[in-house]
């Protein structure tokens, strides 16, 4: 259960500042300074703030036809949500998904 609470923590964190970095680099790309570096963007998009950094690329429309970045960004994402896919899988075939959905289930009620 800690586990599960550090990865929460740790996705909204890199997620934020996913965001961040995108908006840093929008206001930097037009005031005309010094810019956040691709690979700190892709970084951040792989260590799980790839959700983040997809909002940020559509909502502040940065970075959208930037290649090759957009389609290393978008490999990123793929390959994410078929690890993801993959783990759920397992995870649920050796029976532990059976007790986390019903976590999160619980969770969600207690939201709602």
């Amino acid at each position: 259960m800690v586990f599960v609470l550090a990865l929460e923590v740790w996705l909204i964190v890199i997620n934020v500042l996913a965001i961040g970095l995108f908006w840093y680099d929008k206001l930097c790309a037009e005031r005309g300074h010094w810019r956040v570096p691709e690979a700190v963007l892709l970084r951040a998009a792989f260590l799980g703030g790839s959700p983040g950094a997809k909002l940020a690329q559509w909502c502040l429309r940065h970075k959208t036809r930037k290649e090759p970045f957009r389609t290393n960004l978008n490999t990123v994402v793929t390959l994410q949500c078929m690890a993801l896919a993959g783990g759920l899988a397992l995870w649920a075939y050796w029976g532990g998904g059976v007790e986390w959905a019903a976590q999160v289930a619980a969770r969600l009620t207690a939201l709602g």
